[in-house]
């Protein structure tokens, strides 16, 4: 018997029942079929964990390691995210980025590019697989793509792939939303 696929799931959404949340949900349940339900799950409610900012102080550029990282247990996360198949990153969209709490933890990814790429020496190995869900509440898709281009770069930092993304606007109106509109976008993922 195979190994399941371990998925990890950074969820940024301060809401645990709300769209982001239908969303990774109908996600998951797609994937788990793909794999023939071989597979765990944990989630990482980023405003739970409360993970410090980065600061900019350069000194992971030598170490490799953030001063941070003991005293708000990211270095746990970080272990996590290596024994991790796949990684979502599940989040709306707050003022056309992600909310601050999970950009937080994106920008605290910067341990990982001093290390891989500061000196231009680093090769990105993309070991893992890399999904991005996001809702937003308005009425167009125009910002899932900065959301793409800040995840394509926590992605890289950390040797993921992105692989797949999954997007819903026009959530803040819970009647312009259909959950079988949501399954089937779900279903089209690869």
């Amino acid at each position: 018997m195979s190994k399941p696929e371990q998925v990890l799931v950074l969820f940024g959404s301060p809401n645990k029942k709300g769209y982001t949340h239908i969303l990774t949900s109908l996600y998951l349940e797609q994937l788990q079929s793909k794999l023939h339900n071989q597979m765990e799950i944990e989630y990482i409610y980023a405003y739970e964990k409360k993970y410090l900012p980065c600061l900019g102080c350069e000194k992971c550029d030598t170490t490799g390691v953030c001063i941070w990282n003991q005293k708000d247990q990211y270095d746990q996360l970080l272990e996590k995210i290596q024994q991790a198949d796949t990684v979502v990153l599940a989040s709306p969209v707050y003022f056309s980025g992600f909310p601050a709490p999970l950009k937080a933890l994106i920008d605290r990814a910067q341990q990982k590019y001093a290390v891989k790429f500061k000196n231009g020496k680093g090769v990105n190995q993309k070991l893992r697989r890399g999904v991005l869900i996001s809702t937003c509440g308005a009425d167009t898709t125009k910002f899932f793509p900065m959301l793409q281009l800040a995840a394509g770069m926590f992605f890289d930092c950390l040797d993921i792939g992105m692989a797949e993304t999954l997007f819903a606007s026009n959530t803040d109106d819970p009647g312009n939303i259909k959950i079988s509109d949501m399954e089937q976008k779900a279903r089209d993922v690869k």
